[in-house]
């Protein structure tokens, strides 16, 4: 499959009325500002200072970009690794634009540890898996994006977002063809292709439409609840399922201390 182009708006909100040195592999600023508070809404009308840039050089609102652990897919066109020190990120793929944010998808996913059994060194190397960083959240999360003509094609192309803390630990939301799915991975393990504990995944004819996906992360009941919109369609509950408690727990981005307990939320695209 070919690239295709992701267009997001998106807002992160809790449920109730928070000269740079790049953060280890996480993120080209201070490890100081990884960190948001909440609410946060990215409109993409303008730059954002202080944040991960574009290919023009525009703030783009997010604070941090995921590594990946795997080789990048470049014999089917991922662009080769052009900062060995923040591998997941490529700024030639992301543009603001007209109030949007477009992103140039790459094949590389982040699915399964290819260590374990049934994992694939196909896998675990996703580019561009944007986020904010989240320091001890005690608190319930909305992430909400809206995807604009969203058209993936099959074999899991997808895009959406997610809540975790690193390539093998975080659930996702996400467009796939005409499916709206939910995901749990935890330790680099999650189901392959058959709904159960840690999938829900419903055929809601979402290609080719303008969609809205909600995730809702509890800590204190540590379960996680999609929502989507798709179209003129009402806001429908896609389902619940639960997470782990070290989503939440995170994990220590400063070695000088100061960050010790960062999740993240953001988006993210793939192809296959």
């Amino acid at each position: 499959m070919k690239n295709f182009m992701l267009l997001f708006i998106v807002a992160f909100f809790t449920n109730f009325a928070s000269g740079q040195t790049p953060c280890g592999t996480i993120s080209p600023l201070d490890c100081s500002e990884v960190g948001v508070n909440l609410p946060v809404n990215l409109d993409f009308n303008s730059s954002s200072p202080n944040t991960v840039l574009d290919n023009s050089g525009s703030g783009t609102g997010f604070t941090a970009v995921l590594e990946h652990s795997e080789a990048r897919r470049t014999a089917e066109g991922d662009l080769p690794i052009s900062n060995p020190s923040l591998n997941g990120y490529e700024p030639s793929l992301l543009a603001i634009s007209g109030g949007a944010l477009e992103i140039t998808s790459q094949a590389g996913i982040a699915f399964r540890n290819p260590n374990f059994t049934g994992g694939s060194t196909n896998n675990n190397n996703q580019v561009n898996t944007l986020g904010v960083g989240f320091n001890d959240l005690q608190e319930k999360v909305t992430i909400r994006t809206k995807l604009l003509n969203i058209v993936t094609g099959g074999s899991s192309a997808q895009a959406g977002i997610w809540f975790g803390f690193d390539e093998d630990n975080f659930v996702k939301v996400d467009i796939n063809d005409d499916n709206v799915e939910l995901r749990v991975e935890s330790n680099g393990l999650s189901g392959n292709g058959t709904t159960g504990s840690d999938q829900i995944q419903t055929n809601l004819s979402a290609s080719g439409n303008d969609v809205v996906l909600e995730l809702v992360v509890d800590p204190a009941t540590l379960i996680a609840e999609a929502f989507h919109t798709i179209g003129t369609n009402p806001r429908t509950s896609l389902g619940s399922l639960p997470i782990p408690s070290n989503y939440f727990t995170g994990r220590d981005i400063n070695a000088t201390g100061g960050q010790d307990n960062m999740s993240f939320a953001g988006i993210f695209v793939s192809h296959r």
